[in-house]
């Protein structure tokens, strides 16, 4: 007789595994071979007709298994009696969701299991989602994924390329399209031509390719000459080299690499290297306001641009001491001495006060009288030279 669930049990009130109603189950015993009785405790168990302990008089190991995870279900402690590394993986994987709890998860021996396991408490990082700057994170995905072809979609919020030559600091090399700046950086911090390849410029392009490669001398194989030319200027600036620049054929590009080279590396020296006294003007009046470098303006040959420099530089950091170096009297008293001192939309102490050269007595003294106004500190009017302002103050 087969133990289907058609065949009438038999209970024996002596024996030793109970049906879970007080009753002890006897009708496998009494089966011929052990595959039927095997076949048969595990009907009763699946079936819910038997005890889990009946599961261990089954002999096959597999049926023995299959008859633990089931038990285990109601069971956790029954999962390490299971001898299958799969079975029992997946008991350990079912008891870690079931108290959601991923130390569970540390029973599991087969390593892929383990982690699919530690996935659910803690799904995987999706790639580059900690880093936050947006062309960074297009960088990121690119060498995790090997597609150097992404910047199509990649913009700078109120930049546009073609204003940013106009703006005070515009240089040819830098005012490139954003999807340009994008492969161009990603590129260069990858080490990686491909990425070049995505630019629709031949002379960006090709500049971009003698960066990673280390190759400049691939920009004088372009035809046009001021394709060369931008394509050297373009990699003085990646490479911070000067030298390069001596290659540029035009005035203008040359200009804008020691330009872009001077703002870039912050010395003023290379102003100098302009093709003529005019470009060397705008470079050091550029580097003046850039950097709040007075003495830049005093390099500048121009009356006009050098007293406008100065006064911009002066009233940037708010020190009237720079105003006496001004050429034009009436710009330098009215423009530049007078706001910066008594306007009050700049914060005047002492040392700027003592800056002031005597020559410029009443700015002097008149800077003194503006901190007594401000602070009620009446030691300012000792150092105040002309009576008529010393009156005012105290």
């Amino acid at each position: 007789m087969g133990c289907g669930m058609n065949r009438p049990a038999v209970y024996n009130s002596t024996a030793n595994e109970t049906n879970g109603t007080g009753e002890v189950l006897i009708g496998c015993d009494a089966m011929a071979s052990q595959e039927l009785r095997d076949n048969c405790y595990l009907e009763e168990v699946l079936g819910g007709n038997a005890s889990p302990a009946i599961c261990g008089k089954i002999i096959d190991v597999g049926k023995a298994d299959r008859c633990l995870r089931f038990a285990a279900a109601m069971n956790e402690s029954l999962c390490g009696r299971i001898n299958g590394t799969e079975l029992r993986d997946d008991c350990y994987y079912y008891w870690a969701n079931m108290n959601n709890d991923s130390a569970e998860c540390g029973k599991i021996t087969a390593a892929g299991a383990q982690e699919a396991c530690y996935a659910v408490f803690n799904p995987p990082k999706v790639p580059c989602e900690d880093v936050t700057d947006a062309l960074d994170r297009i960088i990121c995905l690119a060498n995790s994924t090997g597609n150097y072809l992404a910047c199509s979609g990649y913009s700078i919020e109120g930049y546009n390329a073609t204003t940013c030559l106009t703006q005070i600091y515009g240089s040819k090399v830098t005012c490139l399209e954003p999807s340009e700046i994008c492969y161009f950086k990603m590129a260069a911090t990858l080490s990686k031509e491909a990425a070049c390849d995505g630019i629709g410029s031949k002379a960006i392009r090709t500049a971009c390719k003698a960066v990673v490669s280390g190759t400049y001398g691939i920009c004088g194989n372009l035809e046009f000459v001021y394709s060369r030319d931008f394509c050297y200027d373009k990699v003085a600036y990646e490479k911070s080299d000067p030298g390069t620049c001596g290659f540029i054929e035009t005035d203008d590009y040359r200009n804008d690499c020691y330009q872009s080279l001077a703002l870039a590396k912050a010395d003023v020296t290379l102003c100098s290297m302009g093709a003529k006294d005019w470009d060397k003007d705008i470079c050091y009046n550029i580097f003046a306001r850039k950097y709040g470098n007075v003495d830049a303006c005093y390099l500048i040959g121009g009356t006009n641009t050098r007293d406008a420099c100065i006064m911009y530089v002066a009233s940037a950091l708010g020190e009237p001491s720079f105003c006496a170096n001004m050429t034009n009297d009436y710009n330098k008293n009215y423009n530049c001495f007078l706001p910066i001192v008594t306007s009050g939309n700049y914060e005047m102490d002492v040392d700027k006060c003592g800056r002031i050269t005597n020559v410029y007595m009443q700015w002097k003294d008149q800077c003194y009288l503006e901190i007594w106004k401000k602070t009620g500190d009446e030691s300012m009017c000792g150092k105040i030279e002309t009576e008529a302002t010393r009156s005012m103050c105290g």
